[in-house]
């Protein structure tokens, strides 16, 4: 999607891993406009312009362009974002509709808790240990500001 059809494409494995990437971070805001209802803005303006690109010879690269405005989007609430994503992906064809959010199983939550905790005992070593404990069993975690949070591979 993020090349034009016309255009000569190339292959590379940094490309494939960056598309990767960008679908997991659409997905997860995808996801946390589901969890919010806050409701504001007009959304004619956003519509006009995605079916603009659309229109122009099935430009892609700049329809996902202006999904990823929406996305940025001050004016618009989660509501109106999450409608027009949805609305979008109908030609995307991505699958955001049926996206649910992943219930972390219990034996995971506690994994996550014990390495918070050798975290802040500044005990590395089991941290990483726990870390990689919980890539074998199939999850990556990533820390942040808010605290970790853990996600299915």
């Amino acid at each position: 999607l993020s090349a034009h059809y016309r255009s000569q494409q190339n292959f590379s494995w940094d490309n494939l891993d960056g598309a990767k990437n960008a679908y997991e971070r659409l997905k997860n805001l995808v996801l946390g406009l589901k969890s919010r209802k806050d409701s504001k803005g007009d959304t004619e303006e956003f519509k006009k312009r995605f079916l603009q690109k659309i229109n122009d010879d099935l430009n892609m690269p700049e329809a996902l362009a202006v999904m990823w405005d929406v996305l940025r989007s001050t004016d618009l609430g989660s509501k109106q974002k999450l409608s027009l994503v949805l609305q979008f992906d109908k030609v995307f064809g991505l699958g955001l509709k049926d996206l649910k959010k992943e219930k972390v199983p219990k034996e995971i939550l506690e994994l996550v808790k014990q390495r918070e905790q050798a975290r802040e005992k500044k005990d590395f070593k089991t941290s990483d240990k726990i870390r990689d404990e919980l890539n074998k069993k199939g999850w990556t975690i990533h820390d942040s500001k808010d605290g970790a949070k853990v996600q299915k591979k």
